[in-house]
């Protein structure tokens, strides 16, 4: 029977808190990023994420979670221009059985300043996500920064194989078909028709 916890880092930005959750969890089966072992030696990682999984339903690894239930996707598509090295590295998964897709860094869905969960979207408010009076302006400040000036240069500069984004994007809306995404940053999105 399982009855040890799992800690995945899905990509290099999200790992602040990393070390203090290893400490304070040290029988946690700790699961990171492709690279991420190598950045953080001094936690006793269970393994890397595989780069490479081209049919989840024969990848066993041991200590880790089943393949068929939450299928892992490593986007190996970007580079940082400045240093050559990946940037986000990110690892995004999809839950089979509630058709899920979970993301971190590679989609964003903040809302807009009118506080209402995705209404940028033409959907009806998820009943579960709250609704505010308004966004506040230094959140507003940061959507801006981020659709306007980061968004524009991660496509043009940082995706340093388009037929491999193209391809990841295929897997994540034909073949997947996701009916949910929870991303890390913003509203979670439900209904097939919003998603693609």
């Amino acid at each position: 029977p399982w009855n040890r916890q799992i800690y995945v880092a899905s990509n290099y930005e999200h790992v602040k808190f990393t070390g203090q959750w290893y400490k304070a969890y040290p029988d946690a089966y700790m699961w990171g990023c492709p690279g991420l072992a190598e950045r953080m030696p001094e936690i006793k990682w269970a393994g890397e994420i595989p780069s490479n999984i081209l049919r989840p339903e024969d990848t066993v690894l041991e200590n880790c979670w089943d393949f068929k239930t939450i299928t892992p996707l490593h986007l190996d598509m970007e580079v940082n221009p400045f240093t050559g090295k990946p940037f986000f590295n990110e690892v995004i998964f999809y839950h089979v059985p509630s058709k899920t897709l979970m993301t971190t860094d590679l989609y964003w869905n903040y809302p807009t300043s009118d506080g209402v969960p995705n209404s940028h979207l033409g959907g009806s408010e998820w009943e579960l996500a709250p609704s505010v009076e308004s966004v506040p302006f230094g959140s507003r400040l940061w959507k801006q920064g981020m659709d306007k000036v980061f968004l524009p240069f991660y496509k043009n500069f940082m995706v340093k194989d388009r037929s491999k984004y193209d391809e990841m994007a295929k897997i994540m809306l034909d073949k997947w078909g996701a009916e949910t995404v929870i991303p890390a940053h913003g509203d979670i999105i439900r209904g097939a028709g919003l998603v693609q």
